[in-house]
């Protein structure tokens, strides 16, 4: 239900930009109908409605395969937070372009961190 309240905070909304999500009715406003009803809404949140799962799937793909890397200095977890990210992005374009999708994640970043020039630290 929604019955707290959320900030958003955007550069690509406006403050005046609306848009519209389908909602349930509550209890007294059923009155033994259960029909959705299209509420205003500002649009950040009706995008975020409509894109969340992907950005909830896309911090799942980088839990299982984050770099095993800890470090006491917040550029370095910056630094290796990036490198995850480039390489899962790396990953979806790859399965993208393949015409078999065979590829699975862990095996893929064997193969991408061979092609990585340097010693493993």
């Amino acid at each position: 239900m929604d019955t707290k309240p959320v900030l958003f905070i955007s550069n690509f909304h406006g403050a005046t930009d609306m848009g519209s999500v389908q909602r349930k009715p509550t209890a007294q406003e059923a009155n033994g109908q259960r029909r959705q009803q299209a509420k205003i809404v500002p649009k950040i949140v009706s995008d975020y409605q409509a894109y969340y799962k992907g950005v909830d799937l896309y911090d799942q793909m980088v839990g299982y395969y984050m770099l095993p890397h800890r470090s006491k200095k917040w550029w370095r977890r910056m630094f290796f937070y990036g490198l995850s990210t480039g390489v899962h992005n790396s990953y979806i374009c790859a399965k993208a372009n393949l015409t078999h999708h065979d590829l699975n994640e862990q095996p893929f970043l064997k193969w991408d961190s061979e092609g990585l020039p340097g010693r493993p630290y």
